[in-house]
C-alpha cells in the first residue's frame, strides 16, 4: 500500500511539473493540464506494474487490457 501511494505522490508532484512547466512555456493552462494528466497517467501505470502488482501478474489479464482499463478509468476520473 505504501509503494501505492508514494507512487501516486510522485504522479501528483510530476503532473504539476509539468503543468507548470508548459504553462511558462506558453501552452495554455488546459492544455497543459490534459497533457500532465495523461503523461501521469501512463507514468503511474508503468511504475504501478513495475513496483506494486509485479507479483499478481500469473493470474491477470494480459498487459494490454490492464493497461486500456487503467487508462479508460482514469481518464474518465480525470473528466
Amino acid at each position: 500500500m505504501s509503494a501505492f501511494a508514494l507512487i501516486g505522490l510522485l504522479g501528483a508532484i510530476i503532473n504539476l511539473g509539468i503543468i507548470w512547466a508548459l504553462t511558462a512555456m506558453g501552452v495554455g493552462y488546459i492544455w497543459a493540464a490534459i497533457i500532465g494528466a495523461e503523461v501521469t497517467i501512463i507514468g503511474n501505470f508503468i511504475l504501478q506494474e513495475r513496483f506494486v502488482f509485479r507479483d499478481m501478474r500469473a493470474g491477470a489479464s494480459r498487459l494490454g487490457v490492464r493497461f486500456l482499463a487503467s487508462f479508460t478509468f482514469n481518464n474518465v476520473e480525470a473528466a
